[in-house]
């Protein structure tokens, strides 16, 4: 009977202690790898704009350092140049369709504005493209 209890206690203790271990899935998997950013993105977040406007902007950086982006009316192409320590430098010099389409001028502007200034790239998660500029300001994307 002591050793049913003591074989109970032994489990129970071990069992405990893997619960209170840190799990590697609770952590985010960040990469800067040129690689994990090639591929298509969704623009999810940028300041001053709400979700729904940006469910048709779509960045294709598959073919880097070539890349595209449309937010429903007018092309853009411009050059990224990434490097696996996280910089990121975007030609100012973008490209676009004069297209005038009233309900994405504003947004279109928005993003050719942020986008030349985005200095620093990262993967989170396989899924989710954040860039940055010293000035604090993010872009988000999300895999497509």
């Amino acid at each position: 009977m002591k050793t049913k209890i003591l074989l109970l206690a032994s489990i129970c203790t071990l069992a405990a202690c893997q619960a209170t271990t840190p799990s590697s899935q609770n952590t985010a998997s960040v990469s800067t790898a040129t690689t994990a950013a090639q591929r298509v993105w969704q623009l999810s977040e940028l300041p001053e704009f709400a979700e729904p406007q940006l469910k048709n902007t779509v960045m294709d950086w598959s073919q880097l350092p070539q890349a595209n982006a449309n937010m429903g009316c007018n092309n853009l192409k411009f050059q990224v140049n990434l490097d696996n320590a996280g910089s990121l430098k975007v030609d100012d010099r973008i490209i676009a369709t004069r297209m005038y389409c009233a309900d994405t001028m504003a947004l279109e502007t928005a993003f050719t504005q942020h986008i030349s200034k985005m200095k620093r790239y990262r993967v989170e998660n396989n899924n989710t493209l954040i860039l940055d500029n010293q000035a604090g300001l993010q872009m988000k994307f999300i895999a497509k």
